[in-house]
């Protein structure tokens, strides 16, 4: 049986073949590798950034939460704690007013509330004091 092609020429072009092969391998290769790095290093830029948002999401919450304390929570327990005291019947506490939002307009209320109790409570026991007399 003859064959098209001597050994030698096909063993040459085999290499050759191979030799290729392991070039174009090679190529790719150090192109997956470059690609590799720069997606290792976008990761690291993604994993910093992630942290970052997290850290200024997390710091933003602190200071909303301690200023909704200082700001809303305090003052309506102050005036809950006012309350309490005037329903009692000790009319000689105000509340401080230390700002103009909403709260504090609140409190402007309230005390012209306890200030009108207070008047209407002494007329009444005024009053009655006449009405002994008579």
């Amino acid at each position: 049986m003859e064959y098209p092609v001597d050994a030698e020429t096909w063993f040459d072009a085999a290499t050759k073949a191979i030799n290729t092969g392991r070039a174009i391998s090679n190529v790719a290769g150090k192109q997956a590798n470059i690609f590799m790095s720069e997606m290792e290093s976008a990761t690291k830029i993604h994993k910093t950034i992630t942290w970052m948002i997290l850290v200024f999401v997390l710091l933003n919450f602190y200071f909303f939460t301690q200023w909704s304390k200082n700001n809303i929570l305090l003052p309506i327990q102050k005036l809950t704690n006012m309350t309490q005291k005037i329903a009692t019947g000790d009319f000689s506490h105000r509340v401080a007013i230390k700002s103009e939002n909403e709260i504090a307009k609140l409190g402007c209320s309230f005390n012209k509330m306890t200030d009108d109790l207070q008047s209407s409570t002494h007329q009444i026991i005024e009053a009655k004091d006449r009405h002994r007399f008579f």
